[in-house]
């Protein structure tokens, strides 16, 4: 092969690396952190304390399950029943079930979160689910939250993807397709946000300019 062509064929494995991190998924271009600080920032309940209310609810637990893994949810039900990140502060049950005729209204969520806005941001944790009214105002709720209804999760990433490009993502997605997906989307400190499809809107860390 003459000098030429070994120029072009650099030329496009160059071009080809390239485009392979550019185009890299989210979740590879960002490492993993650890478990231990979403958990330190986000309290989860002890495994013990979901094992006793599973039990207690166990025959709605395993259809709810049932429902979720048949419309391809990945996500665990048990961060879904999960009320918030500050049920100790709050001394209230850290987790609770939401009415049956409710348990259709958090798929399309899940749906929006789990095959559009991963994709762009990386691996997410939920911290926050359904939520009872008694567990709902102590904890900053608004009065009409979305999570009362089960149709909206508050979530944090898993990798160490800068607080700055995750919000500028986000971001950029509610402009482009946020209103075709009805798409609730509010942007906290520390990485935390929320997301709802019950209506288009937003609040929280969103610059004037935008």
């Amino acid at each position: 092969m003459d000098k030429k062509h070994w120029t072009i064929l650099g030329v496009v494995v160059l071009v080809t690396v390239s485009g392979c991190a550019v185009f890299a998924p989210p979740d590879k271009m960002w490492p993993d952190i650890p478990v231990s600080e979403v958990s330190d920032r986000y309290p989860m309940p002890p495994k013990a304390e979901y094992l006793k209310f599973k039990q207690e609810h166990l025959s709605r637990v395993h259809r709810l399950d049932s429902i979720f893994t048949i419309a391809g949810i990945i996500y665990p039900v048990e961060r879904l029943l999960q009320q918030g990140s500050d049920w100790q502060d709050l001394n209230l049950p850290p987790y609770a079930l939401p009415p049956d005729s409710m348990w259709g209204n958090m798929i399309p969520t899940l749906k929006l979160l789990q095959e559009e806005i991963e994709p762009l941001i990386g691996e997410v944790i939920i911290v926050s689910g359904y939520r009872t009214p008694e567990y709902n105002e102590p904890a900053g709720g608004a009065s009409r939250s979305r999570h009362l209804f089960f149709d909206a999760v508050d979530v944090a990433p898993v990798t160490n993807i800068p607080e700055r490009i995750l919000k500028k993502r986000l971001r950029e997605f509610y402009y482009e397709h946020g209103e075709e997906y009805n798409l609730g989307l509010g942007l906290y400190d520390h990485k935390r946000f929320h997301v709802d499809t019950w209506k288009y809107r937003n609040w929280g860390d969103w610059p004037d300019e935008e």
